[in-house]
């Protein structure tokens, strides 16, 4: 049957994290402050302890907000247990990288999700105490049958939540509307989740999570960063009569309601319309690539399979 054993390559990390410490130190505070620098060791199951350490420090010196993938999945749970004898999150706290500019990406299979069975949970605990966030992807993970166990114990425990997309479709209304019902449904109440958080993690989670207190919010002194979002749903009944603008964008809104993008004071989008690009070109190189990706699935997938063995069509060809 054989055997899965990770084979991690130490000193490419290390070099990589040399790498991004070089770029951050040619670029960090252009464009006005709004480019920024970040430590991002992908996920802490391929990341050795000293890579971990380092980047800590580096962090520590430069006053640098991290990112990492944590908690994110059943075997990676087991397999940092079984490395370390600790959880994911327990590793992250011991070498001291836990604080409120640490966004861990998904963290919903932590030892106190009753899934796992864990005996003396205590990530929660320690996740809230550090003010930690979560890059949570509510859409990416409900496609595999996994959910965020609850949202309401994350809010209460003192974890920050922030939102992602991670997968097509890159709809950040979509995310919010999926975050709002199965918070609900885990939280087993009406009213956890509500509009109001959702769409407060959306904005403000995110910015709260690199340390920014300028991004995220319409307030004197952050950047000019606005949205406008077209209520009529592009002339359709989709949202029907509006009370509350924030609970109709959640609750029946899309990505393409999206009308006008201005960054920074400046305007990159209008009327739905990105000056310079052609999306009917996008697609047709986009779908053009993935035709060539699929005619060669045999050749580098693992298993050798076809694209239709990989990923079977809805209903079978008849043709």
């Amino acid at each position: 049957m054989g055997r899965l054993k990770r084979v991690r390559n130490d000193e490419l990390g290390l070099s990589g994290l040399n790498t991004a410490l070089e770029w951050i130190d040619r670029h960090d505070g252009a464009l006005e402050g709004r480019v920024r620098g970040i430590l991002v060791p992908r996920e802490v199951e391929t990341s050795s302890l000293e890579l971990l350490k380092r980047t800590r420090e580096a962090a520590d010196q430069r006053k640098l907000p991290v990112a990492t993938h944590a908690a994110y999945s059943v075997l990676e749970f087991h397999d940092t247990v079984r490395e370390y004898m600790k959880t994911p999150i327990e590793l992250l706290d011991d070498i001291g990288l836990l604080r409120p500019t640490l966004n861990i990406g998904h963290g919903n299979f932590i030892a106190d999700n009753p899934n796992l069975n864990y005996a003396a949970a205590r990530d929660l605990e320690l996740m809230g105490r550090a003010g930690v966030t979560i890059s949570h992807c509510p859409i990416n993970i409900v496609r595999r049958a996994r959910v965020l166990d609850s949202w309401k114990k994350y809010r209460e425990a003192g974890v920050n939540i922030s939102i992602g997309s991670d997968t097509y479709p890159r709809d950040m209304i979509m995310n919010m509307r999926t975050a709002s019902y199965m918070g609900k449904v885990m939280s087993h109440s009406y009213f956890a989740a509500p509009a109001a958080e959702v769409f407060e993690a959306a904005t403000l989670g995110g910015a709260k999570s690199v340390g920014r207190d300028d991004l995220g919010r319409l307030s004197a002194g952050a950047l000019a960063d606005i949205i406008i979002i077209d209520l009529s749903g592009r002339n359709t009944l989709r949202y029907g009569p509006v009370r509350d603008p924030v609970k109709s964008v959640v609750e029946c809104g899309v990505g393409d309601d999206v009308d006008t993008v201005i960054v920074d004071g400046k305007l990159c989008m209008e009327n739905g319309t990105i000056p310079g690009v052609d999306f009917a070109q996008l697609r047709a190189e986009a779908q053009a690539a993935g035709e060539a990706i699929w005619a060669t699935l045999p050749d580098w997938d693992p298993l050798g399979r076809s694209a239709e063995e990989a990923c079977p069509y809805c209903y079978p060809d008849l043709g």
